[in-house]
């Protein structure tokens, strides 16, 4: 390294330079060296492209922007779909499970008076109450077999 450049780099000046020769050199104006190594990305490595394959280049990346904020726009669109789609599984759940306390408190109410037993309920209304206490047992059957054919399906699902 030239002794004068060093002042430009941040370090002292050696002793024994004159002060007129320091000062003249930082007053100039720095000048590039004549070798300079190639840089990944800087200007003096780019090969210069003709008008044509730029305009072919921008025209490719306007396309790739346009796909790509049409892709947005339907992900965005979906997005929004999913959104409503869980409020309102939401808002049914909850709708079910304010039903579910309803007609359990009416089912204890209905236990409490002992209309099972007692020789003043109709025949037809021991009958309803028959057939109703038979579907629910069916139902709930079916609902076991449902839970054992997913939880069947899930392990095949995890086995693959």
């Amino acid at each position: 390294m030239h002794v004068l450049n060093a002042r430009r780099k941040g370090r002292a000046l050696p002793i024994g330079i004159p002060l007129s020769v320091k000062e003249s050199f930082l007053k100039e104006e720095s000048r590039p060296t004549l070798y300079t190594r190639p840089i990944k990305g800087s200007s003096s490595n780019l090969t210069f492209k003709n008008v044509k394959e730029l305009e072919r280049e921008l025209e490719e990346l306007t396309n790739d922007v346009e796909l790509l904020n049409e892709e947005k726009f339907n992900l965005q669109k979906t997005l929004k779909d999913l959104e409503t789609t869980q409020m309102e599984l939401q808002q049914v759940t909850e709708f079910k499970k304010k039903q579910v306390k309803v007609f359990k408190l009416e089912l204890s109410k209905f236990n409490n008076e002992n209309f099972k037993n007692s020789d003043s309920a109709s025949p037809q209304f021991k009958n309803l109450l028959n057939s109703l206490l038979s579907e629910r047992q069916i139902l709930e059957k079916k609902k076991m077999e449902l839970k054992r054919n997913l939880e069947s399906v899930n392990r095949e699902i995890e086995s693959v």
